[in-house]
């Protein structure tokens, strides 16, 4: 369905509601939670793409030390596929400890016998320690990221709440 195809008919049905179809508008994720944001009484700031970052740099070289013989060296690239592979374990709603449990149980027969499911275990470890790093690191921040955001969002009532939302993803 094309996005003007989509607008009107959501306008016939705030119509049909008796509600105003005129601010039906698309957004990115990001800016659907700038705008859920903006809803909160006196929230703090949203911690930006750069913060988050820099965060991420400082948790991933803490993970670096904690976890020995990496068989990789820790580039920047690699640290924002990280953060990005954070994002969508915490979007799934998927817990550190949980992730790092489901796959110490998929691995767990071959431990000692494999060196491949031993990289891969220690490259778990690191991780799973580089998330926690970056949790603690942000809930100490002076701003939300998007997941602390979401779960401030469910805790705490808007006083102008959203009634309807579309969502679409791609194909």
């Amino acid at each position: 369905m094309s996005w003007s195809h989509a607008r009107r008919r959501a306008s016939a049905a705030a119509h049909a509601e008796g509600t105003d179809g005129a601010r039906l508008d698309a957004v990115t994720r990001d800016q659907l939670y700038d705008r859920l944001h903006g809803r909160l009484p006196d929230p703090p700031p949203r911690l930006s793409a750069f913060e988050r970052e820099v965060i991420a740099q400082a948790a991933a070289r803490d993970a670096r030390a904690a976890v020995p013989d990496l068989p990789f060296r820790l580039r920047p690239g690699l640290v924002t596929e990280i953060l990005r592979f954070y994002d969508l374990l915490r979007r799934q709603t998927q817990q550190v400890q949980r992730f790092e449990e489901l796959i110490e149980q998929q691995l767990a027969g071959h431990m000692g016998s494999d060196p491949g499911a031993d990289r891969l275990l220690q490259q778990t470890h690191f991780l799973a320690e580089a998330f926690r790093g970056y949790e603690r690191r942000a809930s100490t921040a002076r701003g939300l990221d998007e997941h602390a955001l979401r779960a401030r969002l469910i805790a705490e009532a808007s006083p102008e709440p959203v009634r309807h939302v579309v969502v679409a993803v791609a194909d």
